[in-house]
């Protein structure tokens, strides 16, 4: 991979979208792996329903307030991004493990 391929820059929408989005993640994965456990039979448990609920509700209010962006990318990240090259499957893997080491 050539030197100037990878440019990282900051955007505040984004790194905020990112926070929501990892708040949410470890908030369902809360509520699927942890808390009580369902009682034995058929009986619903009432508290993880309601848990998962507000889970939901949640992600469909971002969705909601998402649509309200109208984002135009500006002329210069436009140049750019058209003039980047699409990384092959093996790039991309390679580039993802130096980011992400397999555990």
């Amino acid at each position: 991979m050539s030197e100037g391929r990878l440019q990282l820059g900051h955007c505040s929408w984004c790194s905020r979208l990112v926070k929501q989005q990892s708040f949410l993640k470890a908030k369902l994965h809360e509520v699927c792996l942890s808390g009580p456990q369902p009682p034995p039979g058929n009986e619903i448990n009432h508290q993880k329903r309601n848990k998962e609920y507000q889970v939901m509700t949640d992600i469909m209010l971002l969705q909601v307030a998402a649509e309200n962006y109208t984002l135009e990318p500006e002329d210069p990240f436009w140049a750019w991004f058209q003039a980047m090259e699409p990384l092959s499957e093996a790039e991309s893997y390679t580039l993802s493990c130096q980011l992400e080491p397999r555990s």
